[in-house]
């Protein structure tokens, strides 16, 4: 619980939140830094949306605190941040969608390869009607074969027949666009909502909603040139700042006992 509750204000106030002033000063975290997360900066990090899933890319070991998002949003030379990152998060983004768009087409391109010994008999008939003779057909030579002796030849049928099956599933699959799941068109609705509400579903649903929007922003930051990196905030200056008025505290202290050192000699007098 402790923990729990410490780590809450690390991402709230920054990890040195307890530390003096002076030595914040010296080490201050800056969102810039190597170990912040940017991708959570500026939209979310793809590395949380597909945990224990097919599309697990890993964890992501860099922070998400809070504390550098508001940091960040609050920096005078925001945008040439938000150029900065939102480009790496574009590219991440669509190598992702590329990967998944390649298994669509590949689910695709086998639900929609003609069937062997069918195709040409599916003028005139309900394609699944077809196989399911097909497969019935076969499975009648299988036994057949199997019970003059033929054992090789019925086991070769029946690898055929497994075959035949899978087209069989395939011709009454459905593949998502967005996910590259495969579904069945005989699926309930309750699979149907499931589906959706899956994470990888709403995982790839979010990134290509991010995609938009990541391209819609070129012309906001068009003027802005990522070979002229800003300064970070100036450290230097705020110490000054500081020793000034550590300087100006001290004055006023030997200031002030030297005039009580000087009531209390006028008194004894």
């Amino acid at each position: 619980m402790v923990e729990e509750f410490r780590r809450e204000l690390d991402e709230m106030f920054g990890k040195d939140r307890d530390l003096p002033r002076s030595e914040r000063l010296k080490k201050r975290d800056h969102f810039d830094d190597n170990d912040v997360c940017k991708y959570f900066l500026v939209a979310f990090c793809p590395h949380e949306l597909f945990i224990n899933t097919r599309n697990d890319i890993g964890r992501c070991k860099k922070r998400h605190d809070s504390f550098f998002k508001q940091q960040y949003q609050n920096d005078p030379n925001r945008l040439y941040y938000q150029k900065k990152y939102e480009q790496e998060l574009l590219a991440l983004l669509e190598q992702l969608v590329a990967s998944v768009d390649a298994r669509i087409r590949r689910s695709l391109a086998r639900i929609e390869a003609p069937l062997p010994d069918v195709e040409s008999s599916m003028e005139n008939q309900d394609k699944k009607n077809s196989l399911n003779a097909l497969i019935d057909r076969r499975m009648r030579e299988a036994e057949q074969l199997a019970e003059a002796g033929r054992v090789n030849e019925s086991e070769q049928l029946i690898k055929e027949i497994e075959q035949l099956k899978e087209q069989k599933d395939d011709q009454e699959a459905m593949i998502c666009e967005i996910c590259g799941a495969m579904q069945s068109a005989t699926d309930t609705e309750r699979r149907q909502v499931s589906h959706l509400e899956g994470k990888q579903h709403k995982g790839f649903a979010a990134i290509r909603k991010c995609i938009e929007e990541l391209r819609g922003h070129k012309d906001l930051y068009r003027h802005i040139d990522l070979s002229k990196p800003p300064q970070k905030p100036n450290q230097d200056k705020e110490r000054n700042e500081e020793r000034k008025n550590k300087d100006e505290n001290r004055y006023y202290e030997r200031d002030n006992y030297n005039r009580q050192r000087a009531r209390h000699r006028s008194k004894s007098k």
